[in-house]
């Protein structure tokens, strides 16, 4: 099935239906910041209310730590924080629930995590993804649709800030083991909806692991796989009459530097997923793009709005063709993929380091960061097996085509 037009439908409703809207990662930020904490919101998501307000259920992945506290962790990345009183966006919109699993909500340490989840609760969302420890991160989040059963598992990437048996933090993957969870909780009866936080930032495709692991999770039992992380939109497909989504790309998230492509990168827009739920499952869901800007997000329209589906058609086109799919995985290995390897350094000093000392410790947790994450590890493997076979020269003659991907034609090109 092609996910080419707003609305898609592949069976009839089973008796009352509802909608469930997911909206991508999400960090007001910057000039959202001030909006939200003063009070603002509406600014920034007046155009956008009426589809939250049209839902049932309103899901928002919330990629950031909730706390005012100055204790950010060592990791590679930046360390991303706002004070509680930007959660006004929340509000304005209605949202049901927040994803928490993810590579930025534990930025700030294990205290901060649970300060995340106590001001959200207070504000009355719901969580999901995180906890006080690895057994309440992992917890799924149940709750009805009129009288539907639903379960929502929430797990991320293995990157910083993950919960451990005796530490607060996020849900972080594990492949048997989330199997294993999805089998159990539709044995138990009613819906299953996964979210997921992975994969590689602004590569418009799912590499292979990705795609065989959220069709695994469907066999499982999952009536739907929502995805996001990568930061600009990849495509959806419908497997064994199940829809995944592979990322909607960021909802609202207005970056801390200026981007040398400006507002034509594929950073500015996505997708919010509507989907269309009752008692067997999903039977569509509606597909509504939009740009965002640092101070507002605005919905696509007339000839913006047609390309945005001319350039998802792109995006989904290799999703059932594996071949097709693994060699554009490999094309972009020689890009970011060639650039992690620059990361790995030879020891060629003083051996051993001081492992007590901060400074030497911290050079090395970009390294850790490429072997734990599995969207890392993924390209650093691939990349490797690829310079191994002599690839890496003829592959990377067409990574321009997906450059071309990361610069919309249908955006606005003021940020």
């Amino acid at each position: 099935m092609e996910f080419t037009k707003g609305r898609n439908q592949w069976r009839k409703p089973a008796g009352k239906s509802y909608k469930v809207l997911f909206a991508g990662d999400t960090d007001p930020r910057m000039q959202g910041e001030e909006l939200t904490a003063n009070g603002h919101s509406d600014k920034i998501m007046k155009e956008i209310k009426p589809v939250f307000d049209a839902a049932d259920c309103r899901i928002i992945q919330w990629e950031t730590a909730v706390t005012e506290a100055e204790t950010p962790i060592d990791k590679s990345g930046p360390n991303l924080k706002i004070r509680p009183a930007c959660l006004s966006l929340l509000n304005y919109l209605g949202v049901d629930i927040a994803l928490l699993a993810n590579n930025h909500v534990g930025d700030y340490g294990p205290e901060a995590v649970n300060e995340t989840i106590r001001h959200l609760t207070k504000n009355g969302q719901k969580t999901v993804g995180a906890g006080k420890d690895l057994a309440a991160a992992l917890k799924p989040l149940k709750f009805k649709l009129g009288n539907i059963p639903v379960t929502l598992i929430n797990l991320c990437e293995n990157e910083f800030g993950g919960a451990r048996e005796d530490r607060a933090g996020t849900a972080t993957m594990q492949t048997l083991r989330d199997l294993a969870a999805v089998r159990e909780a539709k044995s138990a009866g009613g819906l299953v909806f996964v979210a997921l936080h992975g994969g590689h930032e602004t590569n418009p495709f799912p590499s292979p692991r990705m795609s065989e692991l959220f069709r695994a999770l469907i066999d499982a039992g999952a009536d739907l796989v929502w995805n996001c992380h990568t930061h600009c939109p990849e495509g959806i497909e419908l497997w064994n009459g199940k829809p995944i989504v592979y990322s909607p790309g960021n909802f609202y998230f207005p970056p801390r530097y200026a981007h040398p492509s400006g507002a034509s990168n594929c950073w500015w827009c996505g997708y919010m997923v509507q989907f269309e739920v009752d008692a067997e499952g999903v039977s569509g869901l509606s597909v509504i793009p939009y740009q965002q800007y640092p101070d507002h997000v605005s919905l696509l329209k007339g000839e913006r709005y047609k390309k945005f589906f001319d350039y998802m058609k792109i995006l989904c086109e290799p999703l059932d063709k594996p071949e097709e799919l693994q060699h554009k995985f490999d094309v972009w290995c020689t890009g970011p993929g060639l650039g992690y390897m620059s990361q790995i350094p030879t020891f060629n000093g003083i051996w051993e380091p001081n492992w007590k000392n901060r400074d030497v410790v911290k050079r090395y947790l970009s390294i850790r960061n490429l072997f734990s994450c599995e969207a890392h590890h993924d390209m650093l493997r691939r990349t490797l097996m690829l310079i191994e076979q002599y690839k890496i020269t003829a592959l990377k003659e067409e990574f321009p085509e997906i450059q071309k991907l990361q610069k919309p034609d249908f955006l606005d090109p003021q940020p």
